[in-house]
């Protein structure tokens, strides 16, 4: 209202020049302008079909706005809405431009044909393309010929196949639109680059060698030296001097260590495994290995299907002094079944434990017939 008040009482020959200059380089007049070209394009924030969900298109608002606020001559303006991520090294904002191309409405309806919405996204843009730039209504010559129309359907596909290879889906199913860039303001593009200088100078420390370094590097070697002279960087097998089982599982102890069940098979059983060990020996982790056996099923891991879930792995030290539970902090396993995994033997809970998913399924050598590890620390 000022601006309209100082113009009406003015008596400045040239108050009008100066007024229609400054309302042009004012950025409300690139905002007003725009209405109407997103109208003509059909611009909108959401896919406009069915469940009508949020479409992030707002950068390409922007681009019009600035293009009209910066003067940009119309064949600029033409050029990088209809193809400017094809022209040679396209900027950001001639990508941002050619955003026009997918202006159209997107559908994520369950049910949706991909061929049938493809052909309602090719129509839709020629009808868009021909109403904005050339002044013609082509949208009739869609289904047929007219008498008087100059515009015939072979026009009418001719002009959609300019867009045929537009990298699209008529189904988009609502995980997404189809491609996007990222778009950093400029704030964000110098923090970016401030991180990444940050990075290569730190990465550039990592790599550099010191004396400290290499002394600190030999001292660590001749500690792993030491404890492997001493035994203790090794698996040892450890053989097993009594084991029961609760509800009547038989054990058979193998030449080789490995303990081989037989009888009865229920359909949960506690095993209790006692091991001699030199009070001076200095043990890390317990690896339990489950291994393959002709008596097993179809030569597998068990014999229960193939497959076993090891619900509990306790450890018990014990001595003159009575016994002492020894508290597992880790649990790894060379595979597990789904959310079975090697830390649920560890957890405290009955319900939960390590599987292997020992069935067999086709394509899938770690689940079948192949001996399984878990270690203990």
């Amino acid at each position: 209202m000022d601006t309209v008040r100082k113009f009406a009482e003015s008596e400045n020959p040239l108050n009008y020049q100066q007024t229609v200059d400054s309302l042009i380089a004012d950025e409300g007049f690139g905002e007003r302008l725009s209405v109407h070209w997103l109208d003509l394009v059909r611009y909108a924030d959401t896919v406009g079909y069915h469940g009508d969900q949020p479409y992030s298109v707002w950068p390409y608002r922007d681009y019009v706005i600035n293009a009209f606020n910066e003067n940009m001559p119309f064949d600029q303006f033409t050029l990088e809405q209809i193809a400017g991520d094809l022209v040679p090294n396209p900027t950001r904002s001639q990508k941002v431009a050619s955003g026009f191309n997918r202006l159209h409405m997107i559908t994520a309806e369950g049910g949706a044909q991909d061929k049938e919405y493809l052909a309602k996204y090719a129509a839709d843009r020629v009808r868009a393309t021909s109403g904005v730039w050339l002044g013609a209504t082509m949208g009739c010559a869609e289904c047929h010929d007219h008498k008087f129309d100059p515009y015939t359907m072979k026009d009418f596909y001719s002009m959609a196949a300019f867009f045929g290879d537009l990298k699209e889906k008529g189904f988009y199913g609502g995980a997404g639109w189809g491609p996007k860039m990222p778009l950093p303001s400029p704030q964000q593009e110098n923090e970016q680059k401030q991180l990444k200088e940050t990075v290569e100078s730190l990465e550039k420390v990592l790599v550099t060698s010191t004396e400290a370094l290499v002394n600190a590097q030999l001292d660590w070697e001749k500690q792993l030296m030491d404890l492997e002279l001493a035994g203790q960087l090794s698996w040892h097998p450890l053989s097993a001097k009594a084991i029961h089982s609760v509800n009547g599982t038989e054990f058979i102890q193998q030449s080789n260590g490995a303990i081989l069940t037989r009888g009865p098979k229920p359909d949960k059983e506690n095993f209790e495994i006692e091991i001699p060990i030199k009070a001076t020996r200095k043990i890390t982790g317990i690896r339990l290995e489950a291994l393959t056996h002709p008596s097993m099923d179809e030569n597998s891991l068990s014999r229960g299907g193939g497959n076993f879930v090891l619900s509990e792995f306790e450890l018990v030290i014990k001595n003159e002094g009575g016994e002492t539970p020894v508290k597992l902090e880790s649990a790894q396993a060379d595979f597990a079944q789904g959310s079975f995994e090697a830390s649920k033997a560890i957890d405290g809970k009955d319900e939960t434990g390590w599987a292997v998913d020992g069935k067999k399924q086709e394509g899938d050598p770690q689940t079948f017939n192949h001996p399984q590890r878990a270690a203990f620390a």
